[in-house]
């Protein structure tokens, strides 16, 4: 579960505040266990908040999504090479990609970061962000204010105040 702590969301020593001016995703059907969704006003973006355990660290399991259709069944391409980042004092990496080009030529683009957290019984315990930009040009929202405003909401569960 995620406990809500000083404004903050907190789970596994990490801790993220919710974007600001997006819609929480409160259909029962839509709900996830550990993890949560926001969209935009528009609706041309989605944020997707995930704690997650994974047979394998950060950065391999995010360069594993491309080796391979992800899920299975959507064909995902990188746009950009999966690079290493630190954030809030945590060790992760993230990647952009797109998934299948539709019939008018364009393609959904996604941010998606994975953190890796304290180690657990089950595999790696992990934080994953992933942000979706129905407009197709997830670069350049990763380069606004916005984006920058969700990316520092992440730091220790340690240091929230």
């Amino acid at each position: 579960m995620i406990q809500i702590k000083n404004g903050k969301f907190q789970k596994n020593g990490l801790a993220f505040s919710p974007p600001d001016g997006y819609c929480f995703e409160s259909r029962p059907d839509a709900e996830m266990q550990d993890g949560m969704v926001f969209f935009s006003e528009d609706g041309t973006k989605m944020i997707r908040y995930l704690f997650l355990i994974s047979d394998e660290k950060a950065g391999t399991a995010l360069h594993h999504l491309f080796q391979k259709d992800f899920l299975g069944y959507v064909p995902y391409r990188l746009l950009l090479p999966a690079s290493p980042i630190f954030l809030g004092g945590f060790v992760g990496f993230y990647a952009f990609y797109e998934g299948e080009i539709s019939e008018d030529g364009s393609a959904t683009q996604y941010f998606e970061l994975r953190i890796d957290l304290t180690g657990c019984d089950e595999g790696f315990a992990q934080f994953s962000l992933r942000v979706c930009d129905e407009n197709a040009d997830i670069v350049s929202f990763v380069q606004t204010d916005e984006f920058q405003s969700i990316i520092n909401g992440i730091s220790s569960a340690n240091e929230t105040v």
